[in-house]
């Protein structure tokens, strides 16, 4: 058994998530080398090399500070190579709208109008301006929710 391996059994027995574990095993799978004898120079150069994206980036560098840390707590190293390791900042973005938005967005409104039974036909002749406020407040809503990135639940 390797110490990769082995770290993934502590990793259980702390009760990590499988998702995680699986992450952290696929991130260290393709660590190359000696964990203990791999410096701070060699694992800069290794996630520098990594054309991957920032978040991958991340997942790696988190996978790696947990493994080195219990390397080290575990006495199977005297240091932790990951000590001032930098991460690249993520950049958050806000969800660009893809063209047919504002059609599923007004059809959204509109479903939501025949719940309320707004679209009633004897409703809509009854109260025709109440009817169009109503499609307006459930418009901007919707608008505001998926512009903000808001989820519902």
């Amino acid at each position: 058994m390797s110490l990769r391996d082995d770290f993934l059994v502590y990793l259980q027995t702390e009760n990590v998530k499988p998702l995680t574990i699986a992450a952290y095993k696929n991130e260290l799978h393709s660590l190359t080398g000696d964990p203990c004898i791999l410096t701070h120079a060699d694992l800069e150069r290794w996630l520098a090399q990594a054309q991957i994206k920032p978040a991958t980036l991340a997942l790696r560098l988190a996978a790696l500070r947990r493994f080195f840390r219990w390397l080290q707590e575990s006495g199977l190293r005297p240091d932790n190579p990951t000590v001032g390791l930098k991460a690249v900042r993520q950049e958050r973005t806000i969800p660009k709208p893809q063209p047919h938005t504002w059609l599923v967005l007004a059809g959204l409104a509109e479903r939501i109008a025949d719940l309320d039974g707004v679209s009633d036909p004897l409703y809509m002749a009854q109260a025709p301006a109440r009817v169009e406020a109503i499609l307006r407040r459930d418009m901007a809503l919707i608008t505001l929710l998926y512009r903000c990135g808001l989820r519902i639940g």
